[in-house]
């Protein structure tokens, strides 16, 4: 009654939704006959006046292209911000537990802040189905196997709803226990410029992967993993416009490069070298992943670096190639942060410019459609025969 009759007061309630199967589709859609097409998703303002706690727990929930199995957790509305505690789901043939909140007290600037813990999440899926996996690491789409991760994850988010991927500030470490890479252009570039044999098929096991997304840019902090056997160090960056960037440190034996490396050998009289002398031998992976630019770090031909790698006796010399290609690289991936971070800022300086436009929707709007819904129970009126779609979102 003190929120039905003021101005300030506050309405409480709680719900506790059980069910074996809830398709939220259903009621994201108009149901007149001449038109099919769901209603999309747009922000929201959340009245501050408003407290309301609902538990759900449920067998299986249909949500856009989604299926989620063994839906449980809590939500709570208070002061204008949406929190969700403990909300965890099966989908993607692994399982997400999500804690966090989602803030539209600026309704031009809407705000979200999410941990993620992720188990078992399968890899072409994620890619199928999550648009920053999508953005950020569409190699994912080549990629068999499964995932875990925990993450901190928060960001704006566009009109439709979406995260804004260059505002995302992301952190936390992936971990692969078995994956597969087969048959890409990256790959495809790495055997034509190595020579290196069966290197069309990269196996990884047992990974840790350092990642950080900021300004519109993933970056990877290097790790360490064998590629087809060989010890390598891998670093890089991805950005939202689709652009990569990665170094790949790689000792690689002299036997391997084949001929080459057999006639190399042979012509360098008195050198210490042998099929087994272990090669740096660094990589650049630029451009994008659909078209992905993949040669040797300064500029070298295979030829040379083997000559010049060959021809030092000291572990030190062999060394200062990689330290070379590890500064040529920073200096590179500094000049695409300054463009990325550029490019960031003028994007979300657009989204807020259209999200602005739409604040007609305003929280004080939706407090008004609650109230009159409710003078109507109260009245024993019956409710509206079409309720308004944007009340039956929210």
């Amino acid at each position: 009654m003190d929120y039905l009759l003021s101005e300030n007061g506050t309405l409480k309630g709680q719900l506790s939704l059980n069910s074996s199967y809830f398709d939220i589709n259903e009621w994201m859609s108009e149901s007149s006959s001449s038109s099919t097409d769901s209603s999309k998703l747009e922000v929201i303002a959340l009245p501050k006046n408003i407290d309301f706690t609902m538990a759900v727990r449920a067998d299986e929930v249909i949500y856009d292209n989604l299926n989620l199995k063994e839906v449980r957790g809590t939500m709570v509305l208070r002061e204008g911000i949406l929190s969700f505690n403990e909300a965890g789901m099966k989908t993607l043939d692994g399982r997400i537990t999500l804690n966090g909140n989602y803030d539209p007290r600026d309704i031009s600037n809407p705000k979200f802040d999410m941990s993620l813990d992720i188990s078992e999440l399968s890899i072409a899926k994620a890619f199928q189905n999550l648009t920053t996996v999508k953005a950020f690491a569409p190699i994912a789409k080549d990629i068999t196997g499964r995932f875990n991760t925990k993450l901190n994850f928060s960001g704006l988010l566009g009109p439709d709803m979406m995260p804004v991927l260059s505002s995302l500030d992301v952190s936390g470490i992936l971990a692969i226990a078995e994956a597969a890479l087969k048959e890409n252009k990256i790959l495809e570039g790495l055997t034509s410029l190595t020579k290196l044999k069966d290197a069309n098929t990269i196996k990884l096991s047992n990974i840790k992967v350092p990642i950080s997304i900021e300004n519109g840019m993933m970056e990877v902090k290097p790790f360490d993993v064998k590629l087809w056997d060989y010890q390598t160090t891998v670093q890089g960056t991805a950005g939202f416009d689709g652009s990569i960037n990665y170094l790949l440190n790689m000792q690689v034996p002299a036997g391997k490069f084949g001929a080459q490396a057999n006639s190399i050998l042979a012509s360098i009289s008195g050198s210490q070298a042998n099929e087994s002398t272990l090669i740096p031998l660094s990589i650049n992976l630029a451009g994008s992943y659909n078209q992905p630019k993949v040669s040797l770090a300064g500029g070298n031909s295979i030829e040379t670096l083997l000559a010049n790698a060959l021809r030092s006796r000291f572990d030190s010399e062999k060394q200062n190639f990689q330290n070379q290609a590890q500064e040529q690289f920073q200096a590179a991936q500094d000049s695409i942060k300054n463009q990325l971070k550029l490019k960031a800022e003028m994007v979300q300086d657009s989204v807020k410019k259209e999200l602005q436009k739409k604040t007609g929707e305003s929280a004080e709007k939706v407090v008004q459609e609650a109230k009159s819904i409710l003078k109507g129970v109260l009245k024993g009126t019956p409710k509206p025969t079409k309720p308004d779609t944007t009340s039956t979102k929210n």
